[in-house]
């Protein structure tokens, strides 16, 4: 019907509901292994590959559900279709209610399918009943908590949106900001605000060439057999040495080569 057309143009691959409208299956669409959109509750018994959705209420109880989820994953059977393997769904909790993030960490760590955690600001500020605003400060503490027990658990950690299509730029020093908390990625509402986060995203060039020079003197130190590294006249510690083979590590990702820096 009309709403399965929706979701199969919004990108959507499978969904099992609480509306006892759908059907209990809708067959995979796309290129496996998928990550699937996981809110609300659903009754997994006649279902054989989902995603979950459905009503606001079930986000309260969003620890409870992922860890039942990924029970039924694990032991009701999914079965494979337009091959994709069993064992390959995987759960991305978005924390929306005070609740959730008290119990981030747990969620995180629910089961191994959690690969991600992000935070709906909109929904959470509305359970909070305060307002969502351009600055943002009234998020800092849900923000930190989330980036924090998604590094814990070992899964990505994903900001909240950037709702404004009109001001780019406002994206733009959001995600600036949310870089240097720690979180991952940024969820946006529109395919437009992509380029912007990326640039956000990537480190300055002058701070590559750095973490090179870094990276380069602990590699000269481990054949040389050296316990100490020095770059520039001042020691470097082993934290500093991970965040420099970090930041090379998402310089290949954009392309970005050592022999270019």
């Amino acid at each position: 019907d009309a709403r399965m057309d929706t979701m199969r143009k919004s990108g959507m691959q499978a969904v099992c509901t609480e509306d006892p409208t759908y059907p209990p299956l809708l067959l995979h669409i796309g290129d496996p292994p998928p990550v699937l959109f996981v809110r609300g509750c659903a009754d997994l018994s006649d279902a054989r590959m989902v995603a979950v959705v459905g009503s606001r209420r079930a986000t309260r109880y969003g620890l409870r559900q992922a860890e039942r989820f990924g029970r039924e994953l694990a032991q009701a059977g999914v079965t494979v279709v337009s091959g994709m393997a069993r064992g390959t769904v995987q759960l991305h909790a978005m924390v929306e209610t005070a609740l959730g993030l008290e119990n981030a960490f747990r969620i995180a760590s629910a089961c191994p399918r959690v690969t991600a955690l992000t935070l709906g600001g909109q929904d959470f500020t509305a359970d909070m009943g305060i307002q969502k605003t351009r600055g943002g400060r009234e998020l800092f503490y849900a923000r930190s908590r989330i980036v924090a027990a998604a590094h814990a658990a070992g899964v990505a950690s994903f900001d909240t949106v950037w709702t404004d299509l009109n001001d780019p730029e406002g994206l733009y020093n959001e995600s600036k900001e949310i870089v240097e908390l720690g979180f991952t990625g940024k969820a946006c509402i529109h395919p437009g605000q992509i380029p912007t986060i990326h640039r956000a995203f990537m480190p300055e060039m002058s701070e590559l060439r750095k973490a090179l020079r870094v990276v380069e003197a602990a590699e000269a130190a481990e054949r040389e057999g050296k316990g100490v590294i020095s770059v520039g006249g001042k020691m470097v510690d082993a934290p500093i040495v991970a965040r420099s083979a970090h930041l090379l590590a998402l310089a290949e990702l954009y392309g970005i080569e050592r022999e270019a820096l």
